[in-house]
C-alpha cells in the first residue's frame, strides 16, 4: 500500500518538467535562475518596469536642443554621424556651439569603438547620443579629465572636473530641474548672465521636450579657482537636450494582452513626468502619474488606492521601487519587477519574481531570480504565457497522476477488504508508476492553450478543495472499474494494469475540455502512450502462455479493458457536460 501512496516517480518527472519548462522559456527570451519560479511566472498579476529598454528601444538620438535661447533641431536616426545641426530649418555654424559641444563630450563616461563597420557602445546608450550629436557637428573634442562626481539618484546629476588651457572647468550633467537648482548663472551670446529671468523659460522648454516625448537632459559648467572649491554649486546654466527612444510597437499589444489577462503593468522611472506619460500613453497606460516625492507622504492604504487606476509613477528613486514591490507582495500580488541599475538589486531580491536585463549591471543580475535575454517587454509577457501554459500542464499532470495512484490504492483496497485478494504486487505497482509518472512527463510539457484562455487568471493553490473532490470522484472510478476487469477477467493482471494506463490518455481527453487547454497535439503523448504499454507488455507473458494453452479466447480480456476504458470516457462525458451545464 505504502508503494502506491508514495509516487516514488515524482520526483523525477517533475524534474524532467521543469528542464522542459526552463528550455520553453529561454527560448521566449527569459533565462530563468530556479526551477521553482516557472510556476510563479505563471501567477504573475502586478509587473513594475522602467521604461528605457523594455518599452523603448533603448536607442537614443537627440532630436532637438536648447541653447543660447534658441532651439535647433537635429537631423539622421541612430547612433550615426550622418546628420545636420540646423536653426529654422537652416544649416548652423557650429562654431558658436562650440562649449555646448565641449560639455556634452566631456560629462560622459561611455566610450564607442567601430569595428567593421558596427558600432559597440561601452556604457550608456543615452550618453552615446551625445557623443554622436557631437560628431555630426564635427566637434568632438576631449579633455584630460581630473575628478569625477559620480551620479546618484538623490541628486539626479554627475559632475566630470577636466583640464583645459591649466584650468579646471567642471561640466555638469542631469536632470533639467536639477541642474536648474544650483545654477547662478546663465549661458548667452557669449557670456554669462544672471540667470533669475530665464528660469521660467527654462522650465517651459524642458516641459515642451518631455510633453513631445523626449529624454531631457541639461548640461552646464563651471570655471574652478581651485580643485578644492565646491562645484555643484552657483553654476553657469548651457542648455537642454531632448532625446529620442522610440517606443517599441510589440510592447503595445503586450500590455494590451497584459490588461485582459488580469495583470496590472506600471511605469515606475526616475524620468520627468511628461515623458513618463507620453510612453505611458502610446503603449496604452493612459496619463495619470504621481511623483516619487508625493509617493513617500502617502500611507499604503491611500497609495494602494491612487494605483488602481494610476499606472505611472515618475521621478521614482530606489526606495519608491522598493516600497512599492514590498505594497503589493504584502497585499497578496504575485509581484515581478524589471530593473537593470545597482540600485535596482534590492527590489529585484524582494519581489516574487526580479526580471534583471540582458545588459544589467553585475549586481543586478546576481540580486535577480531571471534574466531578459531580450530586452523588450513583449518578452516578459509571453514569458508569462509560457509559465500559465506550464501552470495548467502541471496542474493537469498532477491530478491525473493522483487520480491513477489513489485509484490503484482503491482498488486494492476494495479486494483486500472485500474479496481478500490483491492482484496487484509491489513489482506491477512500481512499474505502473514508472508508466504513470515518469513516461508521463514527457507528454505533458508540450501542452498549448489558446491565447484566450491563457487570459484566465490562475488560482492561487494549484490543488484546492474542489480540485481534490475531483480527484477522489476519479480515484473511485477507476478503482471501482479496475476492480470489475479484476473479476471479469479471472485476475488478469496485465489488463488490469493495461485499464490503469489507458485511464491516463481518457482523464486527459477530459482534462483538455476542462482547462481548454491542448494535451494531444504533440507526438510526445502518443510516444508515451506507447512507452507505457511496452512497459507493463512485460507481464503479458503469463497471460499468453494460457492463451496458447487455449484456457481462454485470446481476445476477451482485451475486449473487457476496452469496454471498461469506453465506460470511463462515458461518466467523464456525463460530467463534463453537467459541469458546462452548471457554469463550473
Amino acid at each position: 500500500v505504502g508503494v502506491v501512496v508514495i509516487p516514488e516517480g515524482l520526483p523525477t518527472a517533475l524534474t524532467i518538467i521543469y528542464t522542459f519548462a526552463l528550455d520553453r522559456l529561454k527560448n521566449k527570451g527569459l533565462l530563468v535562475k530556479k526551477q521553482s519560479l516557472v510556476e510563479t511566472l505563471g501567477s504573475v498579476d502586478v509587473i513594475l518596469t522602467d521604461k528605457t529598454g523594455t518599452l523603448t528601444y533603448n536607442k537614443h538620438t537627440v532630436r532637438k536642443f536648447w541653447f543660447n535661447n534658441k532651439i535647433y533641431s537635429v537631423t539622421g536616426i541612430g547612433y550615426s554621424k550622418k546628420g545636420e545641426i540646423l536653426l529654422n530649418n537652416k544649416k548652423v555654424d557650429n562654431k558658436e556651439l562650440e562649449i555646448f559641444l565641449e560639455a556634452l563630450t566631456n560629462s560622459v563616461e561611455t566610450n564607442i569603438i567601430e569595428e567593421n563597420n558596427e558600432i559597440k557602445i561601452i556604457g550608456d546608450p543615452l550618453e552615446a547620443a551625445l557623443i554622436f550629436l557631437a560628431r555630426k557637428a564635427g566637434k568632438e573634442t576631449y579633455y584630460e579629465k581630473i575628478r569625477l562626481l559620480e551620479f546618484d539618484s538623490i541628486r539626479k546629476r554627475m559632475s566630470i572636473v577636466i583640464k583645459k588651457d591649466n584650468k579646471y572647468i567642471a561640466f555638469v550633467k542631469g536632470a533639467p530641474e536639477k541642474v536648474l537648482e544650483i545654477s547662478k548663472f546663465i549661458y548667452l551670446n557669449g557670456r554669462k548672465v544672471d540667470i533669475e529671468k530665464y528660469r521660467n523659460r527654462i522650465r517651459e522648454v524642458f516641459e515642451e521636450f518631455a510633453k513631445e516625448g523626449f529624454r531631457t537632459l541639461a548640461f552646464g559648467y563651471k570655471e574652478l579657482k581651485s580643485l578644492d572649491e565646491e562645484i555643484e554649486k552657483d553654476i553657469v546654466f548651457l542648455g537642454i537636450v531632448g532625446i529620442e527612444d522610440p517606443v517599441r510597437e510589440d510592447a503595445i499589444d503586450a500590455i494590451k494582452f497584459a490588461k485582459e489577462a488580469g495583470i496590472d503593468v506600471y511605469i515606475v522611472t526616475g524620468d520627468h513626468p511628461l515623458t513618463a506619460v507620453f510612453v505611458g500613453r502610446k503603449v496604452g497606460l493612459g496619463e495619470k502619474f504621481i511623483l516619487g516625492e508625493d509617493l513617500k507622504k502617502m500611507g499604503n492604504k491611500e497609495l494602494l488606492n491612487i494605483l488602481k487606476d494610476t499606472k505611472i509613477i515618475a521621478r521614482a528613486d530606489p526606495d519608491d521601487k522598493f516600497r512599492l514591490v514590498k505594497l503589493f507582495k504584502n497585499n497578496g500580488y504575485y509581484v515581478a519587477f524589471i530593473g537593470d541599475g545597482i540600485n535596482d538589486s534590492l527590489s529585484l531580491k524582494v519581489a516574487d519574481i526580479g526580471i534583471s536585463l540582458e545588459d544589467a549591471a553585475d549586481i543586478a543580475k546576481e540580486s535577480s531570480s531571471a534574466i531578459l535575454l531580450r530586452n523588450s517587454f513583449s518578452s516578459v509577457i509571453e514569458a508569462i504565457k509560457e509559465g500559465r501554459k506550464i501552470y495548467y500542464s502541471l496542474k493537469v499532470y498532477l491530478i491525473i497522476l493522483l487520480s491513477i495512484l489513489l485509484g490503484i490504492f482503491t482498488h486494492i483496497l476494495i479486494t483486500f477488504f472485500f474479496f481478500s485478494q490483491i492482484f496487484l504486487n509491489v513489482i506491477t505497482i512500481l512499474a505502473l508508476n514508472m508508466a504513470v509518472e515518469t513516461i508521463y512527463s514527457i507528454s505533458i510539457v508540450n501542452a498549448e492553450m489558446d491565447e484566450r484562455y491563457l487570459k484566465r487568471k490562475p488560482e492561487k493553490r494549484m490543488i484546492n478543495n474542489r480540485t481534490i473532490l475531483g480527484i477522489i470522484r476519479n480515484s473511485l472510478f477507476i478503482g471501482i472499474l479496475s476492480t470489475s476487469i479484476a473479476f471479469a477477467t479471472v485476475g488478469n493482471v496485465y489488463s488490469i494494469m493495461l485499464f490503469f494506463v489507458l485511464s491516463r490518455p481518457i482523464l486527459m481527453w477530459y482534462y483538455k475540455f476542462k482547462y481548454n487547454i491542448e494535451l494531444f497535439k504533440s507526438k510526445n503523448i502518443f510516444i508515451s502512450i506507447f512507452l507505457s504499454i511496452l512497459l507493463i507488455s512485460s507481464f503479458l507473458n503469463p497471460y499468453l502462455l494460457k492463451y496458447v494453452g487455449g484456457k481462454y479466447p485470446i481476445f476477451f480480456d482485451f475486449v473487457i479493458v476496452s469496454l471498461f476504458a469506453f465506460l470511463l470516457m462515458i461518466i467523464k462525458i456525463v460530467i463534463l457536460y453537467v459541469e458546462r451545464s452548471a457554469g463550473t
